[in-house]
């Protein structure tokens, strides 16, 4: 493994990630646009990377390539497929931003079903779910073939900056994913900076309160991202397809715990006039909650961010004012009011000569005695 005669700062790692410095400080190809460090790091005078007697070095399961920057799993489906090496395979592959989180959701699922059924850690799938697993296990090694540059392209000629976080529920996943847009001249850039996919619990949960645990997952990482990033002077979108999840968030009312506390975290993280709503077809986290082949990945570039975004401002999707009265207030906070209403003519005669409640009692009880004694004679006669 590569190793390093100084720790790397948060400055130098700014500057390889924004900053468009010179060729000798910096080399970009110009027919990929993919990141080489190596020159960098020979360059410096306060760092050096070691030379290696190989262009590539195996760290466990993991193979690095020195002069692209990648990482190629290797590793070997094992028989029987059993919930414990579903869940093993699913985390061999180390991808904290999240290039491959639309994949990685499937076996997540499988694991999710696994639950649903009781199976044990060594229990054999059913067909289906073998099936399934082996079908997008086929294909995992295609996630090798990712490459995304590694530079936000910004500049001091940079127009416009913004984050777009993109947040989407189905009924067993909800997911969020980042992306940044840079606008230089007449050429607009849209890069993923984080994707986050999470299933939803074994126990049912409706897909309104879904849109809303998406939202939540969207602000929180958001608030990491510009904090770890110094983004801090950049607008902020915020794109959701769920009116009914936008209307808890820009409403001040009470809602019910569930929606409250939530919506609560959600208000202390982002403003709630940066939520915007975008339809279900344009959501680039769509395929984050749905999930995908490597093929289907590698394919659609989703990592490039939604062809939208690349157009002007005016053209991007109108927020709807519409929503679901009846939904939204599905969740409202539910109030019990108590009237009690007394009237002196109805108040019964003994109120008024007796002060003492035990000795109405007690008159009550001999006027009643009396009363079945009389109806008691008059049966008999």
């Amino acid at each position: 493994m590569p190793r390093y005669r100084k720790v790397l700062t948060q400055e130098e790692i700014n500057k390889v990630l924004f900053e468009d410095t010179d060729e000798s400080d910096l080399d970009l190809s110009d027919e990929d646009g993919e990141l080489d460090l190596s020159n960098t790091f020979q360059a410096s005078d306060s760092f050096t990377l070691l030379e290696s007697d190989s262009d590539s070095e195996d760290v466990e399961d993991c193979k690095y390539e020195r002069q692209k920057i990648n990482l190629t799993l290797v590793f070997t489906l094992e028989k029987p497929i059993t919930k414990r090496l579903v869940l093993a395979i699913a985390h061999q592959i180390f991808d904290p931003i999240g290039f491959t989180t639309p994949v990685m959701l499937i076996p997540k699922l499988i694991s999710q079903e696994t639950w649903n059924l009781k199976l044990k850690w060594d229990d054999t799938l059913p067909d289906d779910l073998v099936r399934k697993f082996k079908s997008w296990y086929r294909q995992l090694y295609l996630i090798a073939n990712i490459r995304v540059p590694r530079w936000f392209i910004i500049s001091p000629t940079t127009e416009s900056l913004s984050v777009h976080v993109f947040c989407y529920a189905r009924q067993k996943a909800y997911a969020t994913g980042i992306f940044l847009r840079v606008k230089q001249g007449d050429k607009i850039v849209v890069t993923l900076v984080h994707a986050r996919s999470r299933v939803a619990p074994v126990k049912t949960v409706i897909i309104l309160r879904l849109e809303l645990l998406a939202c939540l997952i969207g602000a929180r990482l958001l608030s990491s991202v510009i904090n770890d990033l110094k983004l801090y002077d950049v607008n902020i979108y915020c794109w959701t397809d769920s009116t009914t999840a936008l209307c808890w968030i820009q409403r001040d009312q009470n809602w019910g715990t569930f929606v409250q506390n939530r919506v609560r975290e959600i208000r202390s993280l982002i403003s709630p006039s940066v939520w915007r709503h975008v339809p279900g077809a344009l959501n680039a986290a769509d395929l984050v909650s749905r999930g995908c082949s490597g093929e289907q990945l590698l394919q659609g570039k989703w990592w490039d961010g939604p062809s939208w975004l690349c157009a002007n401002e005016e053209s991007w999707p109108k927020s709807e004012d519409d929503p679901d009265e009846d939904l939204v207030s599905s969740e409202k906070r539910k109030t019990i009011v108590t009237t009690l209403t007394r009237s002196d003519e109805n108040v019964d005669w003994y109120y008024n000569y007796f002060s003492s409640v035990m000795k109405i009692v007690h008159i009550l009880a001999w006027i009643f005695r009396f009363y079945n004694k009389l109806r008691k004679i008059a049966s008999d006669s």
